[in-house]
């Protein structure tokens, strides 16, 4: 079993943020159904209806879907192009050296 220092176990569990939703977002998806501003503004007024726990669940919904679809081959062909620039980086450091 590989030992890691407790640094390096804080660093390996850090979590950051993939995305996020708002209720201009929701505005947005929907802005090809408003034609005039009364429309934008009976738009605006039903996704003001949408209340916290409301996003809180549209939220965790998208989680799972992206989770489901795509998250996994996603995060592994970002991972690939980064570590794939690093190995670059590297190559191009000891050339100059």
């Amino acid at each position: 079993m590989v030992k890691f220092s407790k640094e390096e176990r804080n660093v390996l569990g850090e979590a950051f943020s993939v995305t996020s939703v708002c209720r201009e977002d929701i505005l947005q998806t929907r802005k090809y159904m408003v034609h005039n501003e009364k429309e934008e503004v009976e738009m605006i007024k039903k996704v003001l209806l949408i209340d916290d726990s409301d996003m809180m669940w549209i939220a965790s919904k998208l989680a799972d879907q992206f989770c489901g679809c795509c998250f996994w081959e996603a995060l592994e062909d970002r991972v690939e192009q980064v570590l794939e620039n690093k190995e670059k980086e590297c190559t191009k450091k000891k050339k100059k050296q």
